[in-house]
């Protein structure tokens, strides 16, 4: 059987409704927090001094996101430095409230290269979050 709008889904436990359905699955979904792919991450609970390489902090509390923008430029800096870049690399902010005393300023050291890209994006997950929490208001 097809599920077309909003019928009764048979079989369910307390045969829900597609929009019940709908909803239960968004909270499990939101439970699983799984990154998008990314070389380095920013997110709130980060720290500057970790390696920005995990999404998450590790349960040791080693390592994890970075905290800030300028890290990540840091961090972009010393791989260059270290070695050439010769594949893109992705900076991921997670969702959350930054604040920052003074403007992250990108110079021509920063950018990236035709073949070897830098770029820095929202997570696509907390966008759609904060898109459906605007037209709720």
């Amino acid at each position: 059987m097809s599920i077309i709008n909003d019928r009764v889904i048979p079989g369910l436990v307390g045969k829900l409704h597609l929009m019940e359905f709908a909803c239960v699955l968004s909270a499990v979904s939101s439970l699983v927090e799984a990154a998008p792919k990314a070389d380095l991450y920013i997110a709130e609970n980060g720290n500057d001094t970790w390696s920005g390489r995990l999404a998450a902090p590790n349960s040791a509390g080693t390592d994890g996101p970075l905290a800030s923008l300028r890290a990540a430029r840091s961090a972009i800096r010393k791989m260059k430095k270290t070695s050439d870049l010769t594949k893109p690399v992705t900076v991921l902010l997670r969702g959350g409230t930054y604040r920052m005393l003074k403007p992250v300023e990108f110079l021509p050291i920063d950018s990236g290269s035709k073949n070897a890209p830098i770029t820095y994006e929202a997570d696509p997950d907390f966008l759609e979050h904060a898109r459906r929490e605007v037209f709720q208001q």
